[in-house]
Order: structure tokens, then C-alpha cells, then sequence
């Protein structure tokens, strides 16, 4: 494939990524805010698999999607700030892009396998140790009542449950010993 076909393979893709919010009205100024808006929303979470569905966990080894029991997603994702997007981004992807919705919640849950923590604010595959607590429980939360199935939700159940009953080295919440003692 050359370069013109991979532009206009490119095109078509953002077309119907874009094309799944429909905007009437006759102000053209406020559909390019909106589209604009759009786009920007969908700039992460990040591919971060290759065409064959190998990654690199989040211990640096070679991981492949579909080589676990459920894995079911599409690609691996990454690059998620949870602090911010919990409450934004990722319900409006729940609702626009579900299977990349799913799939992140399936790439978070195979980070808490590969790593052992589910991360609070993942880059590529390290924990970077940004902010505190544990937003993704929100969003599996969120998952659960909207009815999302390509996820291993006992298993981010877990691992979540692991987050916010013992100490773990990338966990969201520092100092748990304290909240379960003081509550």
C-alpha cells in the first residue's frame, strides 16, 4: 500500500469515527466546534498493539491478544490519564465506541494481570505513578450497568478489590492500611 491509499484509508476511518455523532442545525461554526471536540475526544487512548495483536505488557514482555481465556478484544490499549477521563471521555466512548470502550477496559484488566496492578495512569506499558484512586472502578462500574459484555469484569473486580484492600506498589490509593483502619 503507498502513501495515497493509506491517506485515504486514514480518511475513511476518521469519517466513520466522526460520523458516529450526527450534528443538524445551520451554523457551521458549531458543527466544526463539535466535530472538533469529537476528534480531540478520540485522540486516546492509544493502539498500542501491532497488526499480528502482540504488545508489550506492562512487565516488558511480548504479550498477544487473545492468548489469555476471554480475551475477546479488538486491540490493546493505552495511554490513559483515569484521573481525567473517568467522568468524560471514557462514558462518552461507552456510547459512540463501544468496542473501544470494551477494549480498554479488557487492555486495563490484562495490565493488572501482566503487572500486577490495575494502573491509576498508564503510559505505554508503565505505571507512571500520576494522581491517586482508583476512577477505574467508576468506569467498570459504569460497564456493568450499561451492559458491556467483551469484559472480564470479575477479574477487574480483583483486581480492583486488590487495589483498595492491601497495600500493592502501583496502586491508587497510598497508605490503604489507614483507610481500612480508620475507614
Amino acid at each position: 500500500t503507498g502513501f495515497p491509499e493509506a491517506a485515504a484509508a486514514a480518511r475513511q476511518e476518521w469519517a466513520t469515527a466522526l460520523g458516529t455523532v450526527g450534528a443538524s442545525g445551520e451554523d457551521p461554526e458549531m458543527r466544526t466546534k463539535l466535530y472538533t471536540a469529537l476528534y480531540h475526544s478520540m485522540m486516546a487512548p492509544s493502539r498500542n498493539s501491532e497488526e499480528s495483536g502482540e504488545y508489550l505488557g506492562m512487565q516488558g514482555t511480548v504479550e498477544a491478544i487473545g492468548s489469555q481465556s476471554g480475551d475477546l478484544r479488538d486491540y490493546h490499549y493505552t495511554d490513559l490519564s483515569l484521573w481525567d477521563v473517568h467522568r468524560t471521555q471514557l462514558p462518552l466512548l461507552s456510547l459512540i465506541q463501544p468496542r473501544v470502550f470494551e477494549d480498554t477496559l479488557s487492555s486495563l484488566r490484562d495490565m493488572a494481570r501482566t503487572g500486577g496492578d490495575v494502573p491509576r495512569w498508564v503510559l505505554a506499558n508503565v505505571y507512571t505513578g500520576c494522581m491517586i484512586g482508583n476512577h477505574v472502578l467508576a468506569t467498570v462500574a459504569e460497564a456493568v450497568l450499561k451492559g458491556h459484555g467483551r469484559v472480564d469484569f470479575q477479574g477487574l473486580y480483583e483486581a480492583g478489590w486488590l487495589s483498595v484492600s492491601e497495600p500493592r506498589a502501583h496502586a491508587g490509593r497510598s497508605h490503604v492500611e489507614d483507610y481500612l483502619r480508620l475507614g
